[in-house]
């Protein structure tokens, strides 16, 4: 799941879907690494590959192309200050 939502956040970045996912030498936790994942990929081509990337992209799109088009973000907009928040002075 992180890795496609690193492809859908990022409009399509295969290559930060494949960070997401690729094992790192500092031995942060990564899907590629885990057993599971290793298991349900099993016999597959990677998902990163030529042969496996237009699938990959597609699941990840299908499972988090609509949680995407119904967030929003739910900050105030750059200068703006929240009623209530401490940025009024009292009268």
């Amino acid at each position: 799941p992180n890795s496609a939502w690193a492809y859908v956040a990022g409009n399509g970045d295969l290559a930060r879907a494949e960070a997401a996912f690729t094992p790192r030498r500092d031995g942060a936790w990564a899907e590629g690494a885990d057993e599971a994942v290793q298991l349900a990929l099993r016999g597959r081509p990677g998902p990163f590959s030529a042969e496996g990337s237009a699938d990959f992209a597609a699941t990840a799109r299908a499972v988090f192309d609509p949680l995407k088009a119904c967030l929003r973000d739910a900050r105030p907009p750059e200068g703006a200050h929240a009623a209530g928040h401490g940025s009024e002075s009292a009268s």
